[in-house]
């Protein structure tokens, strides 16, 4: 059986988060976390019986991807570079 708490080695990342728990985490309202829901985009969601919860380790990974997209698309379109020196980094 699959435990949502802390596991015994520190991580939380099976841990279930609320809607308002991943807005704050987002800084997001909640509408907009729903409208991202209903429009297909955003962190993964589950749904436990009527209630909609997230696990942690889905919106990091989903946090992660939105990262790397970015990144992608201003290399892509040549934003973040100085003429003379490195890209700036989006890190």
């Amino acid at each position: 059986m699959e435990s949502y708490g802390n596991t015994k080695n520190g991580s939380d990342d099976a841990r279930l988060l609320t809607e308002r728990e991943v807005a704050d985490l987002l800084a997001l309202s909640i509408k907009t976390l729903r409208n991202w829901r209903l429009s297909g985009c955003g962190p993964c969601r589950l749904k436990v019986g009527r209630l909609v919860r997230y696990r942690l380790s889905d919106v990091r990974a989903w946090l992660e991807n939105a990262r790397a997209q970015i990144r992608r698309t201003m290399r892509t379109n040549g934003i973040g570079s100085r003429p003379n020196g490195p890209a700036n980094s989006f890190r």
